[in-house]
């Protein structure tokens, strides 16, 4: 079975890292990879945001390969404001032979 990378793309709140976690629990070892995460774990990202922002997204591309390497899903709860982000996971997961999909998360304000 290949393994499948998703991004779950939304607006703030939809529930996209809701979604990627319960994702998680009921397909094993799948790796849910927020971005946003990663970056703040970097020290200093705030004063260097120019700097943390492609080098997070380096971190969790190779983080991404690794799972998908080993034949396990990789789910991405993120907003996407650039293709950038999407063409390289894109890329990715072909470079891994994996599926790829991209949701969208659209709800009413209410």
């Amino acid at each position: 079975m290949q393994p499948k990378l998703i991004i779950l793309n939304g607006p703030l709140g939809i529930g996209k890292t809701t979604l990627a976690k319960r994702y998680g629990e009921e397909h094993q070892l799948t790796l849910v990879l927020d971005i946003d995460d990663i970056r703040s774990m970097l020290s200093h990202w705030r004063e260097r945001k120019n700097d943390s922002g492609p080098l997070s997204m380096q971190i969790a591309l190779a983080m991404a390969r690794t799972n998908l390497s080993a034949g396990h899903d990789v789910i991405v709860p993120q907003i996407l404001q650039t293709v950038k982000l999407a063409e390289s996971l894109e890329q990715l997961a072909q470079d891994c032979k994996a599926e790829y999909y991209e949701v969208l998360l659209v709800t009413s304000k209410e």
